[in-house]
């Protein structure tokens, strides 16, 4: 919707400026016009006819005002439509700035052909930042939702096995209190994945590098899971050629839990293979499973919190887990990726700095 155009402010200054300076003009051309007369009668007066005067006639000043008038109506003009020209888009920017400001995301300024450049640009740039303004905003929801939708199951399990132990209805006994820790467990998990994920959005996740044997780091990790890998039915193969690189062993375990802890849940039944390597300044890690993998088209947001794959959603996972491990690997200043394996199983990678010199992009 446009905007009508009134000129007030920064308009009305435009007109008079532009009006000022018609009259100026005119008054200025008059003024040189006597002062070089005047010189030409009184230096130069044969130059000139004998009948001349300097004092205008009826006519000439008539011709002078006419003249006058025109400029000045001309420079009327001009300073509304120019007035227009620049003021139109501020308008509908100020009205757009206050409907964001009282909550309206989808205000948006439209702009015709005629526009300046500069205020094409400046309305450009103000349809962008609503637009990030909006994708936030509807990211804060998700995100809302996602985590109240994650926390309500274990607290809700929590609260009845509780209130079912006051009221007598469980024996306190020590399958109860297994069952309890192992809530608590998960919310403690849910809660670190969240602060982990959140602090690498705003690059705040603090990790301490160091040269890692990440081969007896890995082999220690698998040996830990090995209870839960018999359970799912999965068995695990490693070629460690290369042991060394440059992370937080805290964080790589992290990683590494998060990402073994998907596979048992998501992934089939059958072998999984870790692979180590060096690929010029950087490590490699490569887990493969047996599939099913990730279905075309979904690749890109696996690593997003919350997202999971359509083949997944019928798992009881948060949602967190490979964002956890994206978000450890970037902190790093490593790479994370997906691709599928010709027998359709998945391929994680994750690339780590070999070393702790200054790594060249």
């Amino acid at each position: 919707m446009r905007q009508k155009v009134k000129l007030v402010g920064l308009g009305k200054q435009i007109a008079l400026s532009m009006v000022t300076i018609a009259i100026g003009v005119s008054l200025i051309m008059f003024a040189t016009s006597y002062v070089f007369f005047y010189l030409l009668d009184k230096y130069w007066p044969e130059y000139l006819p004998q009948e001349m005067s300097l004092i205008p006639t009826l006519p000439e000043v008539i011709w002078m005002m006419v003249i006058t008038s025109v400029g000045v109506s001309m420079a009327a003009f001009f300073a509304y439509h120019l007035s227009k020209e620049i003021l139109g888009p501020l308008n509908s920017l100020l009205i757009s700035i206050k409907s964001v400001a009282e909550g309206d995301l989808s205000s948006k300024i439209e702009l015709d052909d005629r526009c300046m450049k500069e205020t094409s640009l400046l309305v450009d740039n103000f349809n962008g930042l609503v637009d990030k303004l909006k994708t936030a905003a509807d990211e804060q929801h998700f995100w809302n939702a996602a985590i109240a939708h994650e926390l309500r199951t274990p607290v809700t399990i929590l609260q009845g096995r509780i209130q079912g132990l006051a009221d007598g209805i469980f024996e306190p006994d020590k399958a109860q209190f297994d069952n309890l820790l192992n809530q608590v467990t998960r919310l403690s998990r849910i809660i670190e994945d969240l602060r982990v994920v959140s602090l690498s959005e705003h690059e705040h996740l603090a990790i301490t590098p160091e040269s890692t044997d990440i081969a007896n780091e890995l082999a220690h990790l698998v040996a830990l899971c090995q209870p839960q890998f018999l359970v799912s039915g999965h068995t695990v193969s490693a070629t460690y050629n290369h042991r060394f690189a440059w992370c937080d062993p805290q964080r790589f375990q992290q990683a590494m839990l998060a990402l073994f802890d998907n596979i048992t849940k998501h992934a089939n039944s059958g072998p999984i293979n870790i692979r180590t390597d060096k690929a010029g300044d950087f490590v490699t890690i490569e887990i493969e499973d047996a599939g099913p993998g990730i279905p075309e088209g979904e690749e890109l947001t696996i690593f997003s919190a919350f997202r999971k794959a359509s083949v997944n959603k019928r798992h009881n996972g948060s949602g967190l887990g490979l964002a956890v491990v994206a978000a450890i690997v970037h902190a790093h200043g490593g790479h994370v990726s997906y691709r599928r394996n010709l027998s359709g199983g998945s391929i994680f990678s994750l690339m780590l700095p070999a070393t702790g010199k200054p790594i060249k992009h």
